[in-house]
């Protein structure tokens, strides 16, 4: 949902906006695009992830040790961050965001482009990311919107570039902090100078 946000902020105050990141960022008008099997399932996931909530709120993941499950080797805060969802901490704003998140994709779907505004795009790894459940001719249709809409955030602006996580599920900033870490410096400081990118723009590169 992040990538919703930033595009309504850049609309809003271009004059307060130098670059945007999008990581492993929704589009709009992904929804629109599924068939009528793919919408049926992903509407069934969204009810499993509501008693997900549920269960959260009743302590079961505490129970089950979720809340103190702190993984050793990443940033300790962003972790805390992470069980911290676990223990349904942030249940209510989750799911309210989750019930209005159409009336935000209809609100920005005609935001950008931004000119040539900096823009560089993080995406997961599509073959460490399954989507949980779905039939394989779903997976393969999920698989296939999602990568037309990250291919189609490029076009927000012309000095866009693109960059798949590999072997990075959806918190890319977790499972490839090494990646983040080496590329958005890079990114800030060709904004500050003015210098050009590592790669061609309108480029998709795998790392």
């Amino acid at each position: 949902m992040g990538g919703i946000y930033i595009r309504d902020y850049a609309s809003r105050y271009p004059q307060d906006v130098a670059g945007l990141i999008f990581v492993d960022a929704a589009t709009p008008d992904e929804e629109d695009r599924m068939s009528g099997k793919l919408r049926a399932a992903s509407e069934h996931s969204t009810y499993e992830y509501y008693l997900y909530l549920t269960l959260s709120t009743l302590g079961v993941e505490r129970v089950m040790g979720e809340c103190s499950d702190i993984q050793k080797g990443v940033d300790e805060h962003l972790e805390r961050m992470r069980v911290e969802d676990a223990c349904g901490k942030s249940i209510d704003p989750v799911g309210h965001e989750y019930q209005n998140s159409r009336q935000s994709d209809y609100e920005i779907i005609h935001t950008g482009p931004y000119g040539d505004l900096p823009v560089l795009i993080f995406s997961h790894d599509p073959q460490s990311f399954p989507h949980s459940g779905l039939p394989p001719k779903l997976e393969t249709e999920m698989i296939a919107l999602w990568e037309q809409g990250q291919e189609e955030l490029k076009a927000l602006s012309t000095r866009s570039r693109r960059i798949i996580a590999k072997g990075s599920g959806h918190h890319i900033p977790r499972d490839r902090a090494d990646l983040i870490d080496r590329e958005v410096p890079l990114f800030i400081e060709q904004i500050r100078n003015g210098s050009p990118p590592p790669v061609p723009y309108g480029s998709r590169a795998t790392e």
